[in-house]
């Protein structure tokens, strides 16, 4: 569990330079260094929703992505909380596939997407 957790917020660090808008992604930052909070992630994960809504109605790709990562992010924490109705239990390995499609979309390099999962 400590991996997943690690290697998340080692991506979230990653991408948040390339972010205008890290307002979501901070408090997800946050919420995952505190394992007593990860039941909140459900209430990130509706506020990130309208954020997901907005973007597309903006037909901003770059945004869609970016809390398309932050929901995968939230639905995990979620689930690792053990609190009730979780999200499907594939949530967690959605995680890497879309981290490296926006590494791409940010024209960074897969290899730094790589030495976070190998620290």
């Amino acid at each position: 569990m400590a991996n997943i957790i690690q290697a998340t917020q080692g991506i979230m660090g990653l991408f948040r330079p390339h972010f205008a808008d890290c307002s979501t992604l901070d408090e997800l930052y946050a919420l995952s260094r505190d394992h007593a909070r990860w039941p909140k992630a459900h209430d990130l994960l509706s506020r990130i929703r309208k954020k997901v809504l907005a973007a597309e109605q903006a037909g901003d790709g770059l945004l869609q992505m970016q809390y398309g990562f932050e929901e995968v992010c939230a639905k995990t924490f979620y689930n690792m909380s053990g609190s009730p109705a979780p999200f499907d239990a594939h949530v967690p390995f959605l995680i890497i596939p879309i981290a490296i499609d926006l590494t791409r979309r940010l024209k960074l390099s897969d290899s730094q997407i790589v030495n976070i999962l190998m620290s």
